[in-house]
């Protein structure tokens, strides 16, 4: 550790060591509720530094999400038009992965990123129908054997439950 001119002191971080900077132990409301689901590991310095080593999978969301929304970039000149554009990107994300989770666990990994989800069970042929009163979707059979997109359809229609407890 160095000192500039004003006395202000300077971390050296140009080498290979790490500072990991938290407030886990300082909330005792927080830590009882560690402990409580059997996470008090956490509360550690060496669980704090096994969190610290898998903070990289929080950048797969983000990866994730300039999938979803297909560009690296905002769309609009303004920032409150692109605010609202990142909301619904979000909000789509999100039923992104509870499609993936509740409705096709089964059929595709939930760790697929959106290419890859969309590759599979949204970007196949079909043909839409019309005639006597109905209109039907025709999909090729092999699509519908490899993800037996009427079960995925009987899925949609009966969505699971969601309950919202009071922490």
């Amino acid at each position: 550790m160095s000192r500039e001119e004003d006395g202000q002191r300077v971390l050296d971080l140009s080498g290979p060591d790490n500072l990991i900077y938290t407030n886990i132990g300082k909330n005792k409301i927080s830590d009882e509720r560690l402990k409580k689901v059997d996470m008090s590991d956490v509360l550690t310095a060496k669980g704090i530094v096994q969190l610290s080593h898998h903070r990289g999978a929080d950048e797969l969301i983000h990866r994730s999400l300039k999938e979803l929304a297909t560009t690296e970039s905002l769309p609009f000149k303004k920032f409150n038009q692109n605010k609202v554009y990142y909301y619904i990107l979000a909000m789509s994300h999100s039923l992104f992965e509870a499609y993936k989770n509740d409705i096709s666990y089964d059929k595709i990994s939930a760790k697929a990123y959106p290419n890859t989800f969309r590759r599979k069970l949204i970007d196949f042929a079909g043909e839409i129908v019309e005639g006597g009163r109905n209109t039907t979707l025709r999909i090729a059979k092999e699509v519908q054997e490899e993800f037996d997109i009427k079960e995925l359809w009987e899925r949609c229609l009966k969505p699971p439950i969601v309950l919202f407890t009071a922490a």
